[in-house]
């Protein structure tokens, strides 16, 4: 009975991990290229703090559209509008996703 049960839940697991689970909005098209350009400047702006600690210093000119929201003691928000979408980014440590700072 044991063994039965054992081999419905790995058949379970399996079919459960080989089935495309459907891609969200940060996975294709602006949203993948906005969560790239995120992770990019999010990362600089968090090393700039680490080393130096201040937000002022790093060069976000080289993203484009990308918009340095708030920087304070607390964290940052950046965002980037591509596709007439925004997509945000609050760190650090956060994740890229839809909406505004």
């Amino acid at each position: 009975m044991f063994v039965l049960a054992g081999l419905g839940a790995s058949a379970f697991q399996f079919v459960h991990r080989t089935q495309a689970r459907p891609k969200g909005v940060m996975e294709h098209g602006a949203g993948l290229d906005a969560a790239t350009e995120l992770k990019l400047a999010g990362d600089q702006l968090y090393l700039t703090y680490k080393w130096a600690g201040t937000y002022s210093g790093p060069d976000l000119k080289n993203f484009r559209g990308l918009q340095l929201y708030r920087a304070d003691e607390r964290g940052f928000c950046i965002q980037v509008v591509k596709d007439a979408q925004v997509f945000r980014l609050v760190g650090p440590g956060g994740s890229p996703e839809p909406g505004h700072c």
